[in-house]
């Protein structure tokens, strides 16, 4: 399971799409090309965050760690994208989301009757709550999902800048 892709809303940038859709038409129309400096700027975007992931990983443990280093951002002019995991390290979404398999109170703990089965070499919780990596829970991950969630306000003002910077090239006179 290499190069698993974690598919996330993750950080919401308005009008993003209308702005490609105006970089295409300049490039079309014999401008600069803004796409390569649009991809330039997501792959700046996804190297943050994957910088952060890193050091938080780093406080989690060896094997998030392990997991955090083998996330690659891609130069997309879409989106800012990470991808994580890779031959050498196929255990990225158990790093990053745990496992709650075996975790049954209700059967005498964790495994409860069947201490065979399940994933216990990731984490899952306190086992206090098992619902912690449910999606709509607010608390989903490990390193990469709560960096997510922390460097949002910084994310949203990066890109801000990002886009300034390629508006002063490809539209020195101003968006059309």
């Amino acid at each position: 399971m290499a190069n698993q892709r974690i598919v996330n809303k993750g950080v919401a940038i308005d009008d993003l799409d209308d702005f490609r859709r105006d970089l295409q038409r300049l490039v079309r129309e014999g401008g600069p090309d803004g796409l390569s400096l649009l991809k330039a700027a997501n792959y700046r975007v996804a190297e943050h965050v994957r910088t952060r992931a890193v050091a938080r990983a780093a406080g989690v443990g060896p094997q998030s760690l392990k997991a955090a280093l083998s996330m690659r951002s891609s130069k997309a002019t879409t989106r800012a994208t990470l991808s994580g995991g890779n031959n050498k390290v196929p255990f990225f979404g158990g790093a990053e989301f745990g496992s709650g398999l075996g975790m049954r109170k209700d059967l005498g703990g964790r495994n409860g009757p069947n201490p065979g089965l399940g994933w216990l070499q990731f984490k899952a919780g306190d086992g206090s709550d098992l619902n912690w990596k449910q999606p709509g829970q607010g608390k989903t991950g490990y390193f990469l999902f709560p960096t997510m969630r922390a460097e949002t306000a910084a994310i949203k003002e990066m890109y801000t800048r990002e886009l300034d910077d390629i508006c002063k090239i490809a539209f020195p006179n101003g968006r059309l």
